[in-house]
């Protein structure tokens, strides 16, 4: 199955001191690339891609639904995979929520929150590649949660993304060019020399929570949506004094000595 999407793409209404660059979609091309190759082996079956092209930086969802996105001035567009055009969404303002009357409509991406609902996703911000691992899914969405038994599949899928992703990544070209990609997170590293992603201790799956595992070029960050907990985000051995601080942590170093008794990293 091909996802020609990339090159029909309509740049006519992106300002590009806005709304996107070149450079980011040819990094998005690259990666839908790499969807061709995966789509036959989810465990789900997935009918759209979803492009967002947000300040210069390139996010392509994979959904079985159309996916509805609050997002700050977003300018979306949102494709059927045999390539039919659905629609363009443009929130227009920060955090504007789009509402349909349309069922199919119903299930939501909130990608500034990460809660995605049987969906996953790779994104790629001035050049810096994260990918979204969804391990469970929202209380408010019982009957499409990610059951225990489909964990393990789910893990394979992982590991093939990692493993075929692993040469992007580490191409000089499209890393970042700044300080702090100079220092290889070894977490990240351990993930990508091993393509593997089961011996990452995260937070307990239970039921009504959410749990995205985030790898990126500066560290690993694990986000909790939970109906009683709230939502929380670790940032694990980030360079960033925001990220320290959701642990409650002055250095790094320190942020990663809680994160290991807390049992987030291994």
């Amino acid at each position: 199955m091909k996802l020609s999407l990339i090159n029909d793409f309509d740049l006519k209404n992106i300002d590009e001191t806005q709304h996107g660059n070149i450079l980011s979609l040819r990094y998005a091309k690259l990666i839908k690339d790499i969807f061709e190759q995966l789509l036959p082996k989810m465990p789900y079956k997935f009918e759209y891609m979803t492009i967002r092209v947000d300040y210069g930086n390139t996010s392509i969802f994979i959904s079985n639904t159309p996916a509805k996105i609050i997002v700050p001035y977003n300018l979306t567009k949102i494709w059927r995979i045999d390539q039919s055009y659905e629609q363009i969404i443009d929130a227009g303002k920060p955090y504007s929520f789009l509402k349909s009357n349309d069922t199919d409509l119903f299930q939501t991406l909130l990608i500034e929150r990460f809660q995605i609902y049987n969906s996953f996703g790779f994104s790629v911000y001035d050049g810096t590649f994260r990918f979204t691992y969804i391990l469970g899914c929202h209380a408010n969405k019982a009957h499409s949660t990610v059951q225990s038994h489909q964990l393990a599949k789910i893990n394979s899928i992982v590991a093939m993304c990692i493993q075929q992703l692993k040469p992007l990544i580490l191409d000089q070209d499209i890393r970042l060019k700044n300080s702090c990609l100079k220092h290889q997170n070894s977490y990240l590293k351990y993930i990508f020399n091993n393509c593997e992603v089961d011996n990452i201790n995260v937070p307990k799956l239970s039921d009504g929570e959410l749990t995205c595992l985030h790898l990126y070029s500066r560290g690993l960050t694990v986000t909790e949506i939970s109906k009683t907990t709230g939502y929380k985000t670790y940032t694990i051995n980030s360079y960033t004094k925001s990220a320290r601080s959701s642990l409650n942590a002055q250095t790094t170093n320190e942020a990663v000595r809680i994160a290991r008794q807390q049992n987030l990293i291994i």
